[in-house]
């Protein structure tokens, strides 16, 4: 939106472009669609083919061993049908976005907790897994 309005663009090499004439107290208001979902992996990348990992708009999450004590992270799987839940934490990292979902863990469902990329290794040393394989 452009001070209030809805405006016409255009998208060019996955930019968006405005032409207008500018005015010095132009307004520009960017609305995004901030559900979370899952991204898979392209096949180019060898090491992560097979894996989801998880996006809110423009932000890539991650799990992280400090939201998910006794998680193993070397065989922690996922189904791709999982609904992600969206939550905001006012209390943790200063406030932040968090996604919780079921994974799967020996055949057993454990609940997974992601936090965005971008936060994570603020509370100590611990492993941390953005791309995370599919399956049981």
């Amino acid at each position: 939106e452009m001070n209030g309005e809805p405006i016409d663009y255009q998208t060019e090499g996955g930019y968006i472009a405005i032409s207008r004439s500018w005015n010095k107290n132009d307004k520009l208001e960017v609305l995004w669609d901030m559900v979370p979902k899952m991204v898979i992996s392209s096949d180019e990348l060898l090491e992560d083919v097979g894996k989801l990992a998880i996006q809110r708009g423009p932000i890539i999450y991650c799990i992280e061993e400090a939201d998910n004590p006794g998680v193993d992270f070397e065989i922690i799987r996922i189904d791709e049908s999982q609904a992600l839940n969206y939550h905001y934490e006012s209390g943790l990292l200063g406030g932040i976005g968090t996604i919780h979902f079921q994974g799967l863990q020996d055949g057993k469902s454990v609940g997974l907790k992601a936090i965005p990329y971008y936060s994570w290794s603020n509370r100590g040393d611990g492993k941390m897994k953005v791309w995370i394989p599919v399956g049981n």
